[in-house]
């Protein structure tokens, strides 16, 4: 059987991680090994982690790397074939999640990554049954999705930000889509959020983050062409804050638009046109069902010299 990696980026926040340790390691098979990335500044949760779980491999880092910066450290340090990214609130609901998640990539061997059906904290009420079934995404999220290691790696990994909500995810499939890899999504694969989500994103500095963030993707990622297509998303953005009555945060996060583009303008790589339409293709159009053994993509690549081979 491949061997799959649990790997969590956390930062002082013991009582969350403790709770998501337990989850993941109640499971059956566990998996094969455990990484955390204690960010910089919390010597506190390093020493738990030493006492309490020393089975569990640890990372620090000297200077604040973010989720995607610890991820990126989480990734290259794991020897696992397969990993399953967590937050440190999040976890799976089922106890074979890595059984099965090994078994999906194992079948699908032209599938980079599988995003996980996340079920959200404060939206439990709200959410339906899905088709069982391998769909092409566009995109995934960070606390609940498995994938390739070295796919990954190959992509480019993440943009170490401290504060990257509503771009890491978005940018690392975006550059997965440009090397002509496939992700999909499987509502097989279950992860429990212990979120509210509200309540977080209507936090000030998070609200300014987004904003920001969603100006930040399209300059390093969209060719010249979309960029008002960019200034469409920001807009957007904007209104969305307004019409929830998240204002706290929306000056600040226009300001620091500027500043964010020059302090990140070496990750500027953009994406060919051929990738910016597949990815919006798959944003807004149906479910396309991914066999088991299926062809590498349903579209062309516009990279086939990076065109993983599965065996």
């Amino acid at each position: 059987m491949s061997k799959i990696a649990a790997i969590i980026p956390t930062y002082k926040r013991i009582d969350a991680l403790r709770k998501s340790l337990q989850r993941i390691k109640s499971c059956s098979p566990a998996p094969d090994e455990i990484i955390v990335h204690v960010d910089a500044n919390d010597n506190e949760t390093a020493e738990w982690l030493a006492l309490n779980h020393p089975d569990v491999v640890r990372l620090s880092s000297d200077t604040p790397m973010g989720p995607g910066g610890g991820r990126n450290k989480l990734i290259r340090k794991s020897s696992c074939k397969f990993i399953a990214s967590f937050d440190d609130d999040s976890w799976p609901t089922h106890d074979n999640f890595f059984a099965e998640a090994v078994s999906i990539l194992n079948s699908h061997k032209q599938v980079s990554l599988v995003g996980c059906k996340i079920i959200e904290g404060d939206l439990l009420e709200s959410q339906s049954p899905e088709p069982d079934g391998i769909i092409q995404a566009s995109s995934f999220v960070g606390c609940g999705c498995v994938f390739r290691r070295d796919d990954v790696i190959a992509a480019g990994s993440y943009v170490p930000m401290q504060f990257a909500y509503g771009m890491e995810e978005l940018d690392v499939g975006l550059r997965m889509l440009e090397t002509g890899m496939t992700l999909a999504y499987s509502s097989r694969l279950e992860v429990f959020h212990d979120c509210n989500r509200a309540a977080k994103h209507s936090l000030t500095k998070n609200n300014a983050c987004q904003i920001t963030n969603t100006a930040l993707l399209p300059f390093l990622r969209y060719p010249l062409r979309y960029w008002p297509y960019a200034l469409l998303q920001v807009a957007n953005r904007v209104k969305f804050c307004l019409v929830t009555g998240r204002y706290a945060g929306i000056i600040s996060g226009l300001l620091q638009i500027p500043y964010k583009c020059w302090q990140y303008r070496s990750h500027r790589s953009p994406v060919s046109k051929k990738t910016i339409h597949r990815f919006l293709k798959l944003r807004r159009g149906g479910p396309i069902p991914i066999e088991p053994g299926a062809d590498a993509s349903v579209h062309d690549n516009p990279h086939p010299e990076l065109q993983t081979t599965r065996s």
